[in-house]
């Protein structure tokens, strides 16, 4: 009480050795498209408590792994809570991300195209739009085709499944129907005119087109060809033949094409001139004209009365009435044109063996075998049609026999000229003029007689004498 005072000194040491407590979110699967680090989502600390530190917050680290594809992944969170005394408690929670939405995309709508046509070319057939993936950017879709047979050849149905993976197996599918379909016909390749002008004897063979097709191959192209005519038989009018080829491809799209050909009616004129004899038979007139018809031959002119029956000429009546005859024929061809053939027939008498007479037979005057080939022999001129066998016998002035033939050579025109000939006289004396084989210059005599001029064998013409005069110069 009286202020006197002992003091002794203890030491307290106050320490904070207790880890804080708290309560780790549990693990948690999310969505890719998930913000990992949005605690509303995955989940804060709760129950945080310390005993001797307030307002303690805690923190976490994540370790990322791959997961088993491109949009996912496993976060390996560690929370950690340390009071203000670094005493630190530490939990792991796993957040397990996933990618389970399927991406999604507009497929293009069914659509018909031609056979032609390139289904592969989407700018045809139409591509896929709006392509979008919760996780994945860039996405491509991608088809398969499946084709089954149309109604023809050239038509089908394509089932186009388009596909678009996001990366993680999540796959959305659409169907695309695409009808392939042949509605044109043929076309000409090789160009002819469609209207042509013609005469009746000159008509352009017809075209013989090709055609293509957009689909079917050149082979399989069926063409029918139908030519007709407004020609009428005997008509002189002008007429139009039709020419059409109907084409048809193998789905059975036809396509059309024509050519008129516009025809004119002509007449053409043939005068042909030959000879006969009366007697050398009937003449058949069809044999000088060709595609005969039902038309009949006509007698145009003439000397006498001709016989004419049908086509066949008979002249051997007209042996008093030689000269021209003309008879005339008109056919009518299959295109109309007027075909007149005129035949001029000089009927004469060329054939008839009249009797021989005196004044048909020539005699050499004279004999120069001198060897110039002029008057070499001693020649006797007669038709060969009298049928003759000449005897020759020459005598010289006194009467002697110096020549003698029993088949003398005779000529069926004037040998005026021509080489040597053995067989007739060329002055041949035989030994009757001294001992000379030649007869000397002079006049010579001659007696002929012809046989067989009538068949019998005897003489048929009074024989021929007179003169002929040898030379040598």
């Amino acid at each position: 009480d009286c202020d006197n005072t002992t003091t002794h000194v203890q030491t307290i040491t106050v320490q904070d050795i207790t880890a804080p407590e708290f309560t780790a979110p549990a693990s948690i699967t999310i969505n890719c498209e998930d913000d990992a680090t949005d605690l509303t989502l995955t989940g804060d600390v709760t129950d945080e408590a310390d005993n001797c530190s307030a307002d303690l917050e805690a923190t976490y680290t994540d370790a990322v792994a791959d997961g088993q594809c491109a949009n996912e992944s496993v976060i390996t969170r560690t929370w950690s809570l340390t009071d203000d005394c670094d005493n630190t408690t530490t939990h792991v929670q796993t957040i397990t991300v996933q990618d389970i939405t399927a991406p999604e995309f507009t497929a293009p709508a069914n659509v018909t195209i031609n056979c032609e046509d390139d289904a592969t070319d989407l700018t045809l057939t139409g591509d896929v739009t709006d392509e979008s993936d919760n996780c994945s950017a860039d996405l491509e879709a991608t088809y398969t085709d499946a084709v089954a047979d149309g109604q023809c050849a050239n038509e089908s149905v394509i089932t186009r499944t388009w596909s678009l993976n996001d990366g993680c197996d999540n796959i959305t599918t659409h169907v695309q129907t695409i009808t392939v379909i042949d509605t044109k016909g043929p076309e000409l390749i090789t160009q002819f005119p469609g209207s042509v002008s013609a005469t009746c004897d000159a008509i352009p063979d017809a075209p013989e087109p090709t055609f293509s097709d957009n689909c079917s191959p050149a082979e399989s192209i069926q063409v029918e060809f139908t030519e007709t005519t407004s020609y009428i038989q005997g008509s002189t009018e002008e007429y139009e033949i039709k020419r059409s080829w109907l084409v048809t491809d193998e789905c059975g799209n036809e396509s059309g094409f024509e050519q008129i050909v516009t025809v004119t009616i002509d007449e053409f004129v043939s005068n042909l001139t030959t000879d006969a004899c009366v007697d050398d038979g009937t003449i058949d007139l069809n044999d000088f004209a060709n595609d005969l018809d039902d038309s009949s031959w006509t007698f145009i002119s003439g000397v006498g009365t001709p016989s004419l029956d049908g086509s066949i000429f008979d002249p051997s009546n007209l042996l008093d009435f030689l000269g021209d005859y003309v008879f005339s024929y008109t056919y009518t061809s299959p295109t109309g044109c007027l075909e007149t053939t005129n035949v001029t027939i000089n009927i004469n008498d060329d054939c008839v063996v009249y009797p021989c007479t005196s004044d048909d037979i020539i005699i050499s005057k004279a004999v120069t075998p001198n060897g110039d080939f002029y008057n070499q022999s001693f020649n006797i001129l007669a038709d060969p049609g009298c049928g003759f066998i000449a005897e020759v016998k020459i005598f010289n002035r006194w009467g002697a026999l110096i020549y003698q033939s029993t088949n003398y050579p005779l000529d069926e025109s004037d040998p005026m000229t021509g080489s040597s000939n053995p067989n007739k006289w060329e002055g041949q004396a035989n030994g009757s003029v001294g001992n000379a084989d030649t007869a000397p210059n002079g006049t010579y005599y001659y007696i002929i007689t012809l046989k067989n001029s009538d068949g019998s064998g005897l003489a048929g013409l009074p024989p021929f004498t007179g003169p002929v005069y040898l030379g040598t110069k």
